[in-house]
């Protein structure tokens, strides 16, 4: 093993230690506030699910699909698959209301939007680095970002079967 391989597992393990504190943190905080301010937890979690969401937007859908899946905080996995599945429909011109995650709304929002970003030749890309709530949509996505949002679905899609 060369030093660049070494360094590289090495930042990856610092990449995992970091997910798990994180995710430990965040549970810890959701416990102690969540009986005394439900809503001050959930719009704390959407904040910083869009906040990673933001942060995330350069990064390929792949490397993303196995960020999320190594978030252990199942309430932090939730709330940062749906942000970065909400901004991926927001940049190619689909527009997901801001209502809590539901069966519902993965049905009547995602699953059409997938669908239709799935079939189209040319899907529209959001690159101008706004907020997930500006959805002017510019340029042409690749097939990649198209695969991405298979993947992001079918994440949805089986933490909601293995969870209800």
């Amino acid at each position: 093993m060369d030093f660049a391989e070494g360094a590289e597992k090495q930042e990856l393990y610092l990449v995992d230690t970091l997910l798990d504190l994180l995710s430990v943190l965040v549970e810890f905080w959701c416990q102690q506030h969540f009986k005394l301010n439900q809503n001050l937890v959930e719009k704390g979690l959407k904040d910083l699910s869009e906040h990673l969401a933001l942060l995330s937007q350069d990064v390929s859908p792949a490397v993303l699909v196995e960020l999320v899946c190594k978030v252990r905080s199942t309430r932090l996995r939730l709330v940062i698959a749906d942000a970065i599945f909400r901004n991926l429909c927001c940049r190619n011109g689909f527009t997901i209301g801001d209502e809590p995650l539901s069966l519902k709304k993965m049905v009547c929002s995602y699953l059409p939007a997938l669908g239709t970003l799935a079939q189209s030749p040319s899907v529209t890309s959001y690159k101008t680095g706004k907020t997930s709530h500006s959805c002017r949509s510019q340029g042409t996505s690749s097939v990649s970002e198209i695969t991405g949002l298979h993947q992001h679905g079918a994440m949805l899609l089986s933490f909601v079967k293995r969870n209800w």
